[in-house]
């Protein structure tokens, strides 16, 4: 009796170990099948693994509510900060501020201008330059010195340099030098005066200093102003051998001259370099003429070598 349960125990065991072992050979032949059909990849370098680490990464995505016309449908929006608009405030009543200030103060006759202190002036006086400007009644803190000396400049050529000073609360102080006239420049009439750097500007009174010219053209052009430096300095030069009380006269064909008391016109021409020789040969001109009583309209000494005398301009 004993020996047959033991008999049915062995098979009872021999049975499941049976199915235990068709069980583990049908998992292998299903993995063997699967690990065949998925071809096998190969990586090279470490892109492979990037490449999976950036696939198993990812962003989260955000979520954005829009406004529908479903009547019923709640709409969420991210709460938005309070924004202070103290600063604003402050900057609107500062500026306020500042413009009552402002307007007090233009109104004030404690900063307005009433009256301008020249200095440095000859010719002119302080209500000619007090006028040209028109400060007068005008904030000193509205007024502009460059601008000032600008117009100044530009009203009166006269004006060699000047100078605008205004000081606290209300002090224009302007400070002028002027031109000194060389020549005085008359032409068809109309005299104009002209400084040692070729600048003619309107003349002020009288000026025995300046050489008078009577011209019968232009005289030679320069950027600079009205003549060049070097033209003024050769008549001012040539003056000192015209008789005393003659007018320089000066003709674009024939240069520097006089009229002679005598009758006749005197020409030496542009060159001043020798202005002692030319005289020299003129005086032995008009001697020899006198000795033959002969009354030339015209003596020229323009060329030293070549001197000549016509008797019709």
């Amino acid at each position: 009796m004993a020996r047959q349960e033991f008999t049915k125990i062995e098979k009872i065991r021999a049975r499941r170990e049976k199915q235990t072992r068709g069980n583990v050979q049908s998992s292998r032949s299903k993995s063997q099948g699967a690990s065949r059909r998925s071809p096998q990849v190969m990586v090279r370098g470490g892109r492979g693994q990037a490449m999976g680490r950036m696939q198993k990464r990812y962003s989260p995505r955000r979520r954005f509510d829009v406004a529908l016309s479903s009547p019923g449908v709640e709409i969420r929006f991210p709460a938005v900060p309070a924004i202070q608009n103290y600063w604003q405030i402050f900057s609107g009543v500062l500026t306020i501020i500042l413009a009552i200030l402002l307007i007090i103060v233009w109104n004030s006759p404690e900063f307005e201008v009433t009256q301008v202190e020249v200095q440095g002036f000859e010719r002119f006086t302080t209500q000619e330059i007090s006028r040209a400007i028109n400060v007068i009644g005008k904030p000193a803190f509205s007024l502009i010195p460059a601008l000032l000396q600008e117009d100044l400049e530009n009203t009166y050529p006269g004006l060699a340099d000047v100078d605008v000073r205004v000081d606290w609360p209300a002090s224009v102080v302007i400070t002028i030098e002027e031109r000194q006239p060389v020549l005085a420049w008359n032409r068809e009439g109309t005299v104009r005066w002209v400084d040692a750097n070729g600048s003619a500007f309107e003349p002020r009174g009288m000026s025995e200093e300046a050489v008078r010219v009577l011209a019968f053209s232009p005289p030679p052009e320069s950027a600079g102003g009205f003549t060049s430096p070097e033209f003024v300095n050769s008549i001012a030069l040539f003056a000192e051998y015209v008789p005393e009380g003659v007018p320089v006269c000066y003709d674009a064909a024939h240069g520097l001259g006089w009229q002679d008391e005598r009758g006749w016109q005197v020409y030496f021409g542009f060159d001043t370099s020798e202005l002692a020789v030319k005289q020299m040969v003129y005086q032995a001109i008009v001697k020899r003429l006198e000795q033959k009583n002969i009354r030339p309209a015209l003596i020229s000494v323009e060329y030293v070598d070549s001197p000549y005398y016509r008797m019709e301009r």
